[in-house]
């Protein structure tokens, strides 16, 4: 498919998985959650081999450090992990990718972006061991912002993507 997307999985040190709500710098979905590293591969020709074999240098870690702020440093993976149906007309590739840093540093990293180039307006640290019940409002997630990082509950709406995703990880 013509452009393959790509979206990570990102699970931080504390066990949360990140998803990012889309800002107004953004063209499409402004106020949904997506997952974080969510993009195209722009140029097809030369990155599809790099993106399923995880290069640093590949669409997935170029995503991420762009609407997150992480560098291949600070993350273990990428693994590609799932091929996912269309989203907007194309398959997404997902990666399950690990950073070393914890919610609160994720958190660190993504402010250091310039505000005006923040693609998301929020992070939504979703528990990994509640994610169903995190996203259908009855369990806490930590939601960081310009003001830092608070608890809170999921009200929102997600990305097409982002069900599909984690469905396909979590294996049902």
């Amino acid at each position: 498919a013509d452009p393959l997307s790509v979206g990570a999985h990102l699970h931080t040190a504390d066990d949360y998985i990140v998803l990012g709500e889309r800002s107004g710098l953004v063209e499409l979905g402004e106020g949904e959650y997506q997952l974080a590293g969510a993009g195209f591969i722009e140029d097809p020709e030369l990155q599809y081999e790099r993106s399923l074999n995880a290069q640093s240098s590949s669409p997935i870690h170029r995503e991420l450090e762009e609407e997150v702020n992480l560098d291949h440093t600070q993350m273990t993976g990428p693994r590609p992990s799932a091929l996912i149906g269309a989203v907007h007309r194309q398959p997404m590739l997902i990666y399950d990718t690990e950073t070393v840093l914890d919610s609160q540093e994720v958190t660190q990293e993504w402010l250091e972006i310039d505000e005006n180039d923040r693609e998301f307006s929020e992070l939504m640290f979703i528990p990994e061991d509640e994610m169903e019940d995190a996203l259908e409002g009855e369990a806490e997630v930590l939601v960081s912002d310009a003001d830092g990082v608070k608890a809170g509950r999921y009200e929102g709406s997600l990305r097409p993507h982002v069900e599909g995703a984690l469905q396909a990880l979590s294996g049902e």
